[in-house]
């Protein structure tokens, strides 16, 4: 179809866009500007949930069991298997739903994510949805927008970044005629367009979805997976001394003893690991999304924890973006209202800036107007530093420019770069101790190009501002500011916030660049002055490479390689497209108070997830060495395989219900130290294997049956694993610290359904109500003396920060 048909056309000749219903009846026509996901299908990605590592050892436990079965003629093998299968299953579907919870979390922030675009409907200007777009609306691209379909240019000049699209790196120029295609990136300029195609119609059928949530792989998982992988090593050496033992002494059949140890090696392996990482990671991130920020990595929230430095912007997000013209300080003999008159002039209102907002605001208060007809328009450009305008003026050209004063005197002076003797420094200096953040104005006319003055905006800081910086020094995170504002304006600023003095200018970063130790050297500083949006990504790199964990804000398509790579990438309220898309936290509010929530939420996380892996090593050391030594002290199996992976679902499972747990968040930053975890968990699953062991000796002393002893062992680990979980949830007494109702509910219940599984003799041997009551006792008792060890144990090895 014609894009512009639709179109309707004011009087004077200017396009009003499409009316809202005839954008309803296209919508319905066309479909939404979206492409459709390729859905997995429910039932095979259930189905895939059988493939893989762990699967296979339960799958391969199961046919072990059915062969010696056959090969035994042995009934009970058979109920074994059938049982490993059911455990199988179950924790598959407990998996499968956790998961599509967490993915519904996802698809939310999604959503929240979603491009915008500036389209014109019913003759205004109005925000849209990208994916709300129809053939024949009239979108108007600015400086890191993503192009949110086909459209053709009808005014003004873009360079575009179509590298995602055809690889190729070089930008494409674009003006009226051309067309700018979907998932395209406005590097520079602005223009209007009409949309040609959406959706799938689009040239390259690319979706306008913004952001899509990435899960990363966390650091969590590869600390635990190092874990275990030292502790299946452990298990390998105590299985092959089994084997040779029990083959010596003939004391099973193979297929058994093979069973047997398969089924230990999986107690040692993280089955429940994936689903309680991203459970506790997606309510984090819906928790988090409630207070403004929204997560596109799951990793950030990890990150977050451990981030030690917060590089942020001044303006808009230190300060309020709300500026006020407050000086207006004309040269030579130009008066005010002329200087005025020209910022206006070179100055931009259909997509104006803070900057150029306050210019037209101070400019209807003195009655001041533009003079002459617009010829073109060059908008602001980090790297340049300033707009540039050309007017007609009575047949004449005039040229009009607008930026840094040094750089516009630069211009001035046959267009080099500024000289020494900049002649109205001591102007500019005056403002900045003022606080001011100041711009200059300079007019061409006939080839000769005047200096007329300088422009004092005033940026107020948040009132939050000082709260926020505050408070990150309260919990350990240091806040370096980055501003383009020179350095005597920035050091007042920074030391009104609380910031500090010590100011880097942008000479002394770049003569820092080849210094090995140039990232020791940034974190002397508190604030970097007149610095380039490309320099971020610099200090960012130099600050990691020295061991900081680094926190990043940005807004504008040049921050987008600073914000992918610190660790913690923020795109603050108000953020172009490209700089969302680059970042791993978007903030919806303005200002940086909702970073502190983040940081909070993400070290509580952390803290569940300690306790998680706490628990999991010191239940594997008691499974390992008490199954596998138990057997050689008694001669028999001291637990059942089936009994072995009902203990894997009581214990793993069912500490899913940690991600709820009501945990504090830590003063300082949370990062992963195996040794520690590993000093501070191996003592209790010693302390567990003590109490067990005793047990075990009592039993065999008084000649217990087998079958009983097998329940009272199975119980005894589910009591005192349930038990250790309360430990080393906490570094203090665990009844100061009450947990969660569902975490409290989901013992409760787990203590009881084994239970009256004993009681009942469901797949194990009956036991009396006298002895199980008996043995919560003696474990509660244990555990409260063990109680006090940990809290030594945890205090020297730093474990709970």
């Amino acid at each position: 179809m014609d894009s512009t048909e639709d179109n309707k056309t004011s009087e004077s000749g200017a396009i009003t866009g499409l009316t809202s219903e005839k954008a309803s009846e296209l919508l319905k026509q066309y479909g939404y500007n979206t492409i459709k996901e390729k859905k997995i299908n429910p039932a095979l990605k259930f189905l895939s949930s059988f493939w893989g590592p762990i699967p296979w050892m339960l799958e391969t436990a199961v046919i072990l069991e059915i062969t010696a079965g056959v090969y035994q003629k042995n009934p009970g093998k058979f109920l074994e298997s059938a049982i490993i299968f059911g455990l199988l299953l179950f924790n598959n579907v407990v998996a499968f739903f956790q998961e599509r919870k967490a993915q519904s979390a996802l698809e939310l922030l999604k959503r929240k994510l979603a491009v915008k675009a500036s389209a014109l409907r019913d003759g205004s200007w109005v925000l849209l949805d990208a994916a709300m777009l129809v053939p024949g609306d009239v979108i108007h691209l600015k400086i890191g927008d993503f192009v949110p379909a086909d459209v053709n240019l009808i005014g003004g000049h873009v360079q575009l970044d179509q590298s995602a699209l055809t690889g190729e790196s070089l930008p494409v120029e674009a003006g009226t005629g051309k067309t700018a295609y979907s998932g395209s990136v406005v590097k520079k300029g602005e223009a209007t367009g009409t949309v040609a195609a959406t959706g799938e119609n689009s040239y390259f059928g690319k979706t306008a979805e913004l952001v899509n949530i990435v899960k990363t792989k966390s650091n969590l998982s590869k600390l635990i997976f190092s874990i275990v992988k030292y502790l299946i090593i452990i298990d390998l050496v105590l299985a092959a001394f089994f084997i040779i033992y029990s083959s010596a002494e003939a004391l099973f059949p193979i297929i058994d003893s093979i069973t047997f140890i398969l089924v230990i090696l999986i107690a040692a392996v993280p089955v429940a690991l994936p689903a309680t990482y991203t459970l506790s990671t997606a309510l984090g991130a819906i928790e988090l999304a409630k207070k403004g920020v929204l997560t596109a990595r799951l990793s950030a929230i990890e990150e977050s924890a451990a981030m030690t430095v917060l590089c942020s912007d001044k303006t808009g997000t230190l300060t309020e973006n709300n500026l006020a013209l407050e000086d207006i300080v004309p040269v030579e003999d130009y008066a005010k209202e002329e200087l005025l008159k020209y910022a206006v002039m070179a100055s931009e209102e259909l997509e104006a800036d803070a900057l150029d907002s306050a210019i037209f605001k101070a400019a209807k208060s003195m009655n001041v107007k533009p003079e002459g007809i617009l010829n073109s328009f060059v908008p602001f450009d980090p790297g340049r530093k300033r707009t540039q305008a050309i007017y007609n003026t009575g047949g004449e050209t005039l040229k009009i420019y607008k930026g840094q004063p040094k750089i516009i005197w630069g211009i001035c002076m046959n267009g080099g770069q500024a000289p020494a003797d900049f002649k109205y420094e001591n102007i500019e200096k005056d403002l900045e101790l003022k606080g001011r953040r100041v711009l200059a104005v300079a007019r061409e006319k006939s080839g000769m190009v005047d200096f007329i003055g300088f422009l004092g905006f005033i940026d107020p800081e948040r009132k939050d501002s000082r709260l926020l910086i505050d408070e990150l020094k309260e919990i350990g995170v240091r806040v370096i500011m980055l501003t383009g504002d020179t350095p005597s304006t920035a050091v007042i600023i920074a030391k009104r916030l609380n910031i500090g003095e010590r100011v880097c200018d942008r000479n002394t970063l770049l003569t820092m660049s080849n210094d090995k130790n140039e990232g020791r050297e940034l974190a002397n500083y508190d604030v970097f002055a007149g610095i380039y949006p490309e320099d971020k990504y610099h200090i960012a790199k130099a600050l990691q490479d020295n061991g900081y964990v680094v926190g990043m804000t940005g807004d504008g398509v040049n921050d987008s390689p600073a914000l992918k790579q610190a660790e913690v990438g923020i795109a603050v309220s108000g953020s172009t497209d490209v700089a969302k898309a680059a970042a791993s936290i978007v903030l919806t509010n303005p200002g940086l108070l909702d970073i502190v929530s983040a940081v909070k939420t993400s070290r509580e996380i952390f803290q569940r997830m300690a306790t998680w892996i706490l628990n999991k090593i010191a239940k594997t050391v008691e499974i390992s060495f008490f199954t596998i030594l138990g057997v050689i002290f008694t001669g028999s199996f001291i637990i059942t395989p089936k009994l072995v992976i009902l203990l894997i679902f009581t214990n793993d499972f069912v500490t899913m219900s940690i991600s709820t747990d009501n945990v504090k968040y830590s003063k300082k930053p949370n990062r992963w130290n195996v040794k520690n975890m590993i000093m501070g968990s191996v003592p209790m699953g010693a302390f567990e294997l003590l109490f067990s062991f005793g047990a075990l000796f009592y039993l065999e002393l008084i000649r217990y049956p087998i079958g009983q002893i097998r329940t009272i062992v199975f119980l005894i680990m589910v009591f005192t694993g349930q038990g250790v979980l309360y430990l080393v949830r906490t570094g203090g007494r665990f009844y100061k610290t009450p947990p969660s109702k569902y975490m409290l509910l989901a013992t409760i219940g787990d203590l009881a359904v084994v239970s009256l599984m004993a009681v009942f003799g469901i797949l194990m041997a009956r036991i009396s109500p006298a002895v199980i009551a008996l043995l919560f006792g003696l474990s509660a008792v244990y555990l409260f003396f063990i109680d006090a060890a940990k809290i030594r144990i945890f205090k020297a090895y730093d474990v709970r920060l």
